[in-house]
């Protein structure tokens, strides 16, 4: 028998990427006030208790007045930027509309969505509910448990955000979720000014004292100002996806892997589009507008300009085409630009056909004098394999310094950021390359040829992941599974099977053949044959199909069996199965 479900929203959270995500619709009552976020938020909060088949329903909101937390530490919170006055005027629509159509609206003195949030896990607890939270904070990961699951809103919305139990979060962070609090006090959090715990990095000279370093940039640039024009498509290059995520989320997630205190994207080409995708993946993100001059070198610098003018450490830059670069090369290029002492990294790989990459020039003792780009190299340098992969580690201080000096004086008329090695060189610095192995992580996407075939060596390497995990993938190369699909130990995936979106299989699932499951949750020892399912869940030992079809909100009961030829709809409580 299943329990009643509480489903408790941060309506702050939600109406925040909602604003983002809709401001392009400019939507305003007829007496003018905006409401764009509103809208946005009552759709959600409609799929969220949808989706979680809610019998009980409340949202949560910050107390716009007054802060307990910011009166007992002034910090909390101090590095964010005001609110817009549209958003705030929208936080008391908000409530209002909500109230009207009945929706319980909690706005706790002195305290936060957070809190209401919290709260109502602890009544569900007592009371005997299942209760789901629907946030996109992270802080959420500690009220996870067998009584309380979290439905985190990530890019694509409710259909693409994971629901979170106490395993899959577990395999998602490495730790159970009452360690969460431990974990993030020790990696830090820049979205709530948590540095972490700092750790040495060299052992100090006599008489110096010890240098702190957390080995981590402080900022990570990407670039995505390009207008992509070879994709020739309507939609901005970035945003179009392979594994679940566009390649924008894939940079900006390998980006936040790394614990840089700035993740910042430059932005140009589609902008309202690029920057609405920003802010509803991830609304702590640094926005840079790059100006009319061309070229990386003036998208960096442009980029600089809305950083801490007292930035100091490594920064890196990557791109926002190049989904299969990973947080792991990132941190890899980071120790590795530290340790040598490095003021300029370039990740440098070696090639069969260099075409259309800028080459590496190295001097008569095998160092990186300067990059070529392909168009104003000469036939000798073009004959070169070691090609620049556009990614790199830098002292700011020292880029900040040479980007004044770069001119646009080249084949292209741009601002090249490759003029930087050769100027850093040039004034003593110590210029090296970080050669990686894996050219996959290096490759763009400039068009759909391209997207495809990175999109099937993305799918091959998630399928290779989970196999090494314990997962049988009978057929690989009919299996697709996105990034955010989550596999539990000895499941079976048979051949013919799309898992997508926020998908979650437990343990002994079988899987297949022919079947396509999107956002959906399997519990452990089901069988699904040949289905077709969207945001629906399948309880354990349950038995689906064959040829069934799940709408959104549908929900089978443990042990049940369903099919063949089934068109199930969601349920309601007291609805018969």
């Amino acid at each position: 028998m299943t329990h009643p479900v509480l489903v408790a929203v941060d309506g702050n959270s939600l109406l925040h990427r909602s604003y983002h995500a809709r401001a392009h619709t400019g939507y305003r009552l007829d007496d003018g006030r905006p409401a764009w976020a509103v809208q946005g938020l009552l759709t959600q909060v409609a799929a969220a208790a949808g989706r979680a088949c809610a019998a009980y329903l409340v949202v949560g909101f910050d107390d716009p007045d007054a802060s307990l937390r910011r009166e007992r530490w002034p910090s909390y919170k101090a590095h964010r930027p005001a609110k817009l006055a549209t958003l705030t005027a929208q936080v008391r629509l908000a409530a209002e509309a909500l109230t009207e159509l009945g929706v319980a609206v909690v706005i706790p003195p002195r305290l936060e969505a957070d809190d209401v949030l919290a709260s109502a896990a602890a009544y569900g607890r007592a009371c005997g509910l299942a209760t789901v939270l629907v946030s996109s904070d992270r802080d959420c990961y500690a009220l996870v448990d067998e009584h309380t699951r979290l439905l985190r809103v990530l890019d694509g919305g409710l259909g693409g955000s994971p629901m979170l139990d106490p395993a899959r979060l577990e395999r998602l962070l490495g730790v159970r979720p009452d360690q969460y609090p431990d974990l993030a006090a020790l990696r830090g959090d820049p979205s709530d000014e948590y540095h972490g715990r700092a750790q040495p990095q060299t052992r100090p000279a006599p008489g110096e004292a010890p240098t702190v370093t957390t080995r981590r940039p402080v900022a990570v640039v990407i670039l995505a100002a390009g207008e992509g024009t070879r994709m020739r498509s309507s939609t901005p290059k970035v945003l179009h996806r392979i594994g679940g995520r566009t390649l924008l989320g894939h940079a900006i997630s390998a980006a936040r892997g790394t614990g840089a205190d700035h993740v910042e994207v430059v932005v140009r080409h589609a902008r309202e589009q690029v920057v609405a995708f920003c802010q509803e993946y991830d609304d702590q993100l640094v926005i840079a507008d790059q100006d009319d001059v061309k070229g990386t070198g003036r998208a960096v610098e442009c980029g600089l300009d809305e950083l801490p003018d007292d930035l100091a450490g490594t920064v890196l830059v990557t791109y926002g085409d190049v989904p299969l670069l990973t947080a792991d090369t990132l941190r890899e290029l980071t120790a590795a630009h530290d340790e040598s002492g490095s003021s300029v990294s370039v990740v440098t790989a070696r090639v069969p056909d260099p075409t259309g990459y800028g080459r590496v020039i190295r001097d008569v003792d095998g160092q990186v004098e300067r990059i070529v780009e392909q168009k104003d190299a000469t036939p000798d340098e073009a004959a070169i394999d070691e090609i620049n992969s556009g990614i790199y580690a830098f002292d700011v201080a020292v880029l900040r310094a040479a980007l004044d000096q770069v001119g646009t004086d080249n084949a292209q008329g741009e601002k090249y950021i490759t003029d930087v090695v050769r100027i850093a060189r040039e004034s003593g610095h110590l210029v090296r390359a970080h050669v990686i192995d894996d050219v996959w992580q290096t490759e763009g996407v400039n068009d759909r040829v391209q997207l495809a075939t990175l999109g099937a060596e993305l799918n091959a390497r998630v399928c290779r992941r989970w196999m090494r995990e314990g997962v049988t993938i009978v057929d690989p190369a009919t299996t697709w599974l996105d990034a955010d699909v989550a596999l539990g130990r000895d499941c079976r995936i048979l051949p013919g099977t799309q898992l997508l979106g926020a998908t979650t299989i437990g343990a002994e699932v079988v899987i297949g053949p022919d079947t396509t499951l999107d956002s959906c949750e399997v519990g452990d020892r089901a069988v699904v044959i040949r289905t077709h399912a969207t945001l629906a869940r399948v309880g354990a030992e349950a038995t689906v199909g064959p040829y069934a079809v799940l709408h959104p909100g549908s929900d089978i009961a443990p042990g049940d069996s369903v099919g063949p030829f089934t068109d199930r709809h969601a349920t309601t409580e007291g609805d018969p199965q």
